[in-house]
C-alpha cells in the first residue's frame, strides 16, 4: 500500500485499517457537494497554518516552497479555521426550518440584532430595520450549501475570506439554557471536528497539491514526457507553479470588494466578540485542526489539479487583462473574437448602494471605508 503524506498525520489512529481510507486518504467523502469541496479547500488555503508545532505559523495559501521541498517525516499540516457562528446565525437563522430554531439560538439572534442596531448612526430618512434586513439578505444571498440543515452546518459561497467558516454542529442538551452555556458546555453542544459535511475532501485536495509541489522537477518532467501530458514549460517547474498558485488564489479571493469581508467580520465579532474568542481560540491560541493525509503516490493527480487550478484562477475576460483562454489567444493572434467574449463597458461591477456610508459607530464600519461601501471597488 502507498505511503502517506504527511507521514505522521493521525499516527496510531485505528481508522487507518479501513481499506478505503488506505486507498484514498482521510477522506474524500462521496456525498460532499462540489460547493463544500471548494469551501473546504479554500478554508485550508486562507486560514493560518502550521507544519511544525514549534515553528512560525504560515499565513500564505501554501507553505513556503523551501518548506515543502525539505519536508520532514514528522511534519504535518494543521490549520486554524474560523467558526463565524455569529455571522451564520445572523444570515441563516431566518431562512432555516422553524423546528430547527432552538430557543437559545433565537435569543442570541435577537441580542445580536440589537447590538448591531445600537452601533448604527443613520440619517433620519434611513430605517435601521431596512439596513438590518438588507445586510441579512446580502449574506443570505451568498448561501452555498446545506439549506435543509440547521443553520450552523450551512456554508457560504466562498466569495471572500470573510465568509469562509468551518463546519459547526449543534447537539441539543437539556442542561443548556442560554448561549453562554452552549459555548462553555463540557458536552460539546457546539462541535467543530465532526467532518460530517465538510468531510475532508477539500483537505485531501489541498494535501495532494502540497505533495505534488514538493516533487523533484526531474521526476515531474519524466512523468509528463512518458504520459504525454501537455504542459507549458513553466508549468513543469514546481517552484514556479507554487508561486503562480499562491498569487492566483490570493488575487481571486481579493476580487470581492473588501467591504464585504469588513461587514462579515464586524457582524461576527465586532458587535459581540466573546463568541468568536471562545470558538476560534483555545487558551488564547488559535484552535488548530489536523488535515489528515493523502497517498504519497497521488502526486501526479495532485500536480494536474494544481496546474488546472492555476489556469482557472488566472483566467480573465474582456478588458480585465491577459487570459489563458482560447478566446484571449485568438485576440493576441489578431483573430476575431467570439461574440460575447468582451465584457460590456457599462456592465456594473460590485456595487452596494444600499449600505449607508458611515452607518456604524466606533468599533465598526466607519466612514473611512467610504470608497468600499459606496461600491468603488
Amino acid at each position: 500500500m502507498s505511503n502517506r503524506f504527511p507521514e505522521r498525520a493521525l499516527a496510531g489512529s485505528r481508522i487507518k485499517v479501513n481499506p478505503a481510507v488506505s486507498l484514498f486518504g482521510l477522506r474524500f467523502f462521496g456525498d460532499q457537494s462540489i460547493t463544500e469541496l471548494l469551501v473546504e479547500f479554500l478554508l485550508v488555503a486562507m486560514s493560518v497554518k502550521r507544519v511544525d508545532e514549534a515553528g512560525e505559523p504560515c499565513r500564505t495559501a501554501f507553505p513556503p516552497f523551501g518548506r515543502l521541498r525539505d519536508w520532514r517525516a514528522d511534519d504535518t499540516v494543521e490549520y486554524a479555521p474560523r467558526a463565524r457562528l455569529n455571522l451564520k446565525l445572523f444570515s441563516f437563522l431566518g431562512a432555516s426550518k422553524l423546528e430547527a430554531r432552538h430557543e437559545v439560538h433565537r435569543r442570541h439572534y435577537e441580542e445580536l440584532v440589537e447590538r448591531l442596531r445600537d452601533q448604527m448612526r443613520l440619517a433620519p430618512s434611513v430605517s435601521a430595520d431596512d439596513v438590518l434586513r438588507t445586510l441579512e439578505n446580502l449574506f443570505l444571498g451568498f448561501h452555498g450549501a446545506g439549506g435543509n440543515r440547521i443553520w450552523c452546518t450551512q456554508s457560504f459561497l466562498p466569495v471572500c475570506p470573510g465568509v469562509l467558516a468551518c463546519e459547526a454542529n449543534w447537539k441539543t442538551s437539556a442542561s443548556v439554557q442560554d448561549w453562554e452555556d452552549a459555548l462553555g458546555s463540557e458536552e460539546e453542544v457546539f462541535s467543530f471536528n465532526k467532518h460530517l459535511f465538510l468531510a475532508r475532501g477539500g483537505e485531501l485536495l489541498y494535501l495532494q497539491v502540497c505533495n505534488a509541489l514538493r516533487q523533484p522537477e526531474a521526476s515531474i518532467r519524466e512523468w509528463a514526457d512518458g504520459a504525454k501530458v501537455n504542459l507549458e514549460p513553466e508549468e513543469l517547474n514546481p517552484a514556479r507553479l507554487h508561486g503562480r498558485l499562491e498569487a492566483a488564489l490570493t488575487r481571486v479571493m481579493d476580487e470581492c470588494p473588501p467591504s464585504v469581508s469588513d461587514l462579515a467580520d464586524f457582524i461576527d465579532r465586532g458587535v459581540e466578540p466573546d463568541t468568536a474568542d471562545r470558538t476560534d481560540f483555545v487558551n488564547g491560541q488559535p484552535r488548530f485542526t489536523g488535515c489528515g493525509w493523502c497517498p504519497e503516490e497521488s502526486w501526479r493527480e495532485g500536480y494536474l489539479f494544481a496546474v488546472e487550478l492555476a489556469r482557472l484562477c488566472e483566467a480573465r475576460f474582456g478588458h480585465h487583462g491577459p487570459a489563458r483562454t482560447a478566446g484571449n489567444r485568438m485576440r493576441h493572434a489578431g483573430a476575431a473574437q467570439p461574440r460575447g467574449s468582451e465584457r460590456p463597458a457599462d456592465l456594473p461591477g460590485y456595487s452596494f448602494p444600499w449600505v449607508p456610508v458611515g452607518c456604524f459607530g466606533p468599533g465598526g464600519i466607519s466612514g473611512g471605508r467610504e470608497a468600499d461601501l459606496a461600491g468603488d471597488g
